[in-house]
């Protein structure tokens, strides 16, 4: 029994690396060429290694050599490596729908080993397909274009924003220049209140003695001693008295008046009226001659 098991595990080593491998891809386009490969049988104890898709035979390998049929497979070879000889098979385009692989180890007419493998071949642009695609393209185009023109949108909108913005920095830039003028005027103005009130301060320092020598001056007279009296008389009714004085007077003239002239008050009893009134016309008469030589004689105005 313990010699058995080597030889057991020998043989299953032997029939592993023995055996028959397909490496093929499970989806396929339609109508494209795709390519598979496989694994021979790395003892050499095959006759010869036949490939089928689905029934029909597209390759053989002998010992010798490979055939393959030129209406399935484009090429067909064997490359023998550190793990055996494998059949690289570039087949050529099939319809659409689901194919079978299969790979049969011949010694004699008896199959010594045998591997299968499954592809499904699909029609990616057929005409719903094309359609659909075409729709998808027109989609993305319009979503595009609207894209691009909210973009050319932006850039008008960005364009006049950069242009107001220029705008305002220019109104800026001439607001920074008129407030930096009126600066250097309120500097100016500033130098001339400062030169004012320098000389505000000189004025004031020439006129404080004056000024103070005049409220001396007042305050001396307001103690003087005609300061009684003049108050004294701004509290007397000047008015009143005055006319009182100027009553009095009249009185005191027109009663010396009559004290003299005594009964000549009847005009034509009194001798001395009566002498004043000859008087009066004889001087009358006296300066009515002057006035007629006058005007008459030598002293006659001249036309």
């Amino acid at each position: 029994m313990k010699r058995l098991f080597p030889i057991l595990a020998f043989l299953l080593i032997l029939s592993y690396a023995s055996g028959l491998s397909i490496s093929a891809p499970a989806e396929i386009p339609a109508n494209t060429n795709w390519s598979f490969s496989v694994g021979l049988d790395a003892q050499g104890s095959y006759t010869k290694t036949s490939v089928y898709i689905n029934d029909a035979e597209v390759a053989t390998v002998f010992p010798a050599g490979v055939i393959s049929d030129a209406r399935y497979v484009g090429s067909a070879a064997v490359f023998t490596g550190g793990s055996g000889a494998t059949l690289y098979v570039s087949a050529l385009g099939l319809s659409e729908g689901s194919f079978t692989i299969k790979a049969k180890a011949f010694n004699g007419d008896a199959v010594n080993s045998e591997q299968s493998a499954t592809v499904n071949v699909f029609k990616p642009f057929g005409e719903a397909a094309k359609q659909e695609l075409k729709n998808e393209i027109r989609s993305e185009v319009s979503e595009f274009e609207n894209t691009l023109g909210n973009v050319q949108g932006y850039q008008e909108a960005m364009k006049t924003d950069i242009k107001n913005l220029q705008d305002s920095v220019t109104s800026l830039q001439e607001l920074s220049s008129k407030i930096d003028a009126l600066s250097e005027k309120v500097d100016g103005v500033g130098s001339s209140v400062s030169s004012l009130e320098g000389k505000v301060n000189a004025v004031e320092e020439d006129v404080s003695p004056l000024v103070t020598g005049y409220k001396e001056k007042l305050a001396a007279e307001k103690n003087g001693p005609l300061t009684g009296f003049a108050s004294l008389a701004s509290n007397i009714p000047v008015v009143p008295i005055l006319l009182a004085i100027v009553v009095i007077a009249v009185i005191a003239g027109a009663f010396m008046v009559v004290s003299k002239r005594g009964s000549s008050l009847y005009f034509g009893k009194d001798k001395r009226i009566n002498e004043l009134d000859a008087f009066t016309i004889k001087g009358s008469k006296e300066e009515e001659e002057m006035a007629k030589e006058l005007s008459d004689g030598k002293w006659a105005h001249k036309k």
